[in-house]
């Protein structure tokens, strides 16, 4: 976790001296991931929020739906579950609006990866809940 944190710090730096403020919140992201997986989604709310609302923004949306679901696994981890099934939904329609606008070969391509297919998966066990 140490080894971690630091290297989110230095990359942080990194992303603040060259003024790259997407890769800012793309690391914010990676940081909320590690504080949830970590013991402390509380720590992590605060980071994905922000990422969640940069990226829509921004209209990023492949960015958009990673940031939602890492939202999703925060609220789960906090035990807000209301919370957790909307950006679940949120992002499940992302990916389908990806399979109606994406050459279908490219949509398989992505889904079809094993991080994308395990998220879905997860996404629709929160919709559940």
């Amino acid at each position: 976790m140490k080894k971690a944190s630091d290297e989110i710090a230095e990359l942080t730096g990194w992303a603040q001296k060259s003024g790259d403020e997407e890769t800012g919140y793309e690391i914010k992201l990676v940081e909320a991931e590690v504080k949830r997986q970590s013991g402390s989604p509380e720590l992590a709310k605060p980071l994905v929020d922000d990422a969640v609302r940069y990226f829509s923004n921004l209209g990023k949306k492949e960015s958009l739906w990673l940031s939602l679901s890492e939202q999703a696994r925060v609220e789960n981890s906090l035990g807000k579950i209301k919370e957790c099934q909307e950006s679940a939904k949120l992002a499940l329609d992302i990916l389908k609006e990806f399979a109606e606008t994406w050459p279908p070969a490219d949509y398989r391509s992505y889904t079809s990866r094993p991080d994308n297919e395990a998220a879905r998966q997860e996404l629709m066990r929160y919709g559940r809940n």
